[in-house]
């Protein structure tokens, strides 16, 4: 699955936030004034349609009820699974040393921890 930046982005909220999300509170957690709530629906329909988001429970409003937005898939598969079509595009993936590659993943999320 490949997601575009914008996609990316509402899904970084969702996996940041972790919990039901409707478009409105999507777009606050943005701080980002380009984005419209009917932006995000655009967004989230074509998340939706790609299997990366799922409707979880409707949330009252102060007039109806608003629908919440999950994550189907976690951070990290996404990541994997980002990963696993990478290698398998060329020929190159088949000589990947996974210890030099695991080492460099713990390295970084050990960068990133720090600077967190």
């Amino acid at each position: 699955m490949t997601l575009s930046k914008s996609e990316f982005d509402v899904m970084d909220v969702l996996w940041v936030c972790k919990i039901p999300m409707t478009a409105a509170e999507i777009v606050a957690a943005l701080h980002n004034s380009r984005w419209s709530e009917n932006s995000i629906f655009v967004i989230l329909k074509s998340l939706s349609k790609k299997g990366a988001v799922v409707l979880s429970h409707p949330k009252p409003t102060s007039t109806n009820y608003a629908r919440t937005y999950i994550p189907a898939l976690s951070l990290e598969e996404y990541a994997l699974e980002t990963i696993g079509v990478t290698i398998k595009r060329g020929k190159a993936g088949k000589n990947i040393n996974w210890n030099t590659f695991i080492e460099g993943v713990k390295a970084l999320a050990a960068k990133e921890t720090k600077g967190s």
